[in-house]
């Protein structure tokens, strides 16, 4: 949703200062553009939950073979899959939730985004395991 640049806006003071730059050059700016989009669902079926545990075991295990993690201490496999499970959720009642891409698509980003930022350190994308320093230098 684009909203014509107001220097007065109260949403456009919490902004980050390229966000207001770019609002002033354009004339408008998005606000929540980064905010995560929630669908809830009415209700899901049995065979929508199985169909979600499916695609977001498929989903974690291609995150983790992408980052190449052996281990994810200490962290297990199903900490991942939990957080994939968790966002297909959040997604049960937006409109592409029926096509198995998009799900496969948003369980892996999800999967990814929890491999980045709780099993290697955000600070310097450094894993936490001390296994991992000894594999990397044989």
């Amino acid at each position: 949703m684009r909203v014509p640049y107001d220097p007065k806006d109260p949403r456009l003071a919490s902004a980050s200062r390229t966000t207001r730059w770019r609002a002033r050059k354009r004339g408008w700016w998005c606000p929540g553009y980064r905010t995560r989009e929630v669908c809830p669902a009415p209700q899901l079926s049995e065979q929508d939950a199985k169909r979600i545990i499916s695609l977001a075991r498929k989903a974690a295990m291609a995150a983790i073979r992408q980052f190449g993690c052996d281990t994810l201490s200490p962290f297990e496999p199903s900490d991942v899959v939990g957080e994939a499970i968790l966002r297909l959720i959040e997604l049960a009642g937006h409109p592409k939730f029926s096509h198995d891409g998009f799900c496969f698509v948003a369980a892996l980003n999800a999967a990814r985004k929890f491999i980045k930022t709780e099993v290697f350190t955000p600070a310097r994308y450094v894993k936490n395991s001390e296994d991992f320093f000894r594999r990397r230098e044989i």
